[in-house]
């Protein structure tokens, strides 16, 4: 008896079933649910994504480079608006991303270096910006000297919290607390609209030399 060729399944086939699959059974839905949905084996599955939760950040979109993309908009936004709004919104953002991607990479056997490797790529773009800020004369010079423990710092710092618990007004403190060794030993945070709807700025004021 003639064997027939194997069929094709495109991984969007797949994205497609998981997709549906995650809507109707949550997102603890299995595999073998997924494979069904799809016309494929389990092991197809697997053989194209390490695991489920690969599966789930592909078919759902989400990719790591969402959590680099809140500080990649940074050096937009260099000479533009305060400083520590920018990094405040910046900040938000992150732990905003985070709450989708963490339960996901941490699904995976090497979720800590995908982590450590998250918060180094975060840490540089923020020094970048952090520099650039400098250079366009809107931080005080001294600030270069400590520029990249500051950047490891601040990453570090909003890594280490749980976007879970985490507000809007909770972060503006770490970044106001933080801020003191970027601008100064005064910095009011402020986050939320204005009266009237205008939309307040991270930076109400500081007092040194910023």
């Amino acid at each position: 008896m003639r064997r027939g060729r194997p069929i094709s399944v495109t991984d969007e086939t797949i994205f497609g079933a998981a997709r549906a699959v995650f809507a109707e059974a949550g997102m603890n839905a299995s595999a073998v649910q997924i494979a069904k949905r799809a016309g494929v084996s389990e092991a197809t599955i697997f053989k194209r994504f390490a695991s489920k939760a690969g599966l789930i950040r592909a078919a759902l979109g989400m990719d790591d480079i969402e959590l680099e993309q809140p500080f990649e908009s940074l050096i937009d936004r260099v000479g533009r608006g305060e400083v520590l709004t920018n990094l405040g919104r910046a900040a938000v953002e992150l732990v905003t991303v985070r709450r989708r991607l963490d339960p996901l990479v941490r699904a995976e056997a090497d979720w800590r270096g995908i982590e450590r490797a998250r918060r180094e790529t975060c840490a540089r773009l923020v020094e970048a910006y952090v520099r650039a800020e400098c250079a366009a004369d809107r931080l005080p010079e001294r600030v270069l000297a400590d520029a990249h423990a500051w950047s490891i710092a601040f990453v570090a710092a909003l890594f280490g919290v749980d976007p879970e618990e985490m507000g809007s007004s909770d972060v503006g403190e770490i970044v106001r607390a933080l801020a003191v060794g970027l601008v100064g030993p005064v910095v009011h945070v402020v986050f939320g609209p204005r009266a009237g709807g205008e939309t307040a700025p991270l930076t109400e004021g500081c007092r040194g030399d910023c």
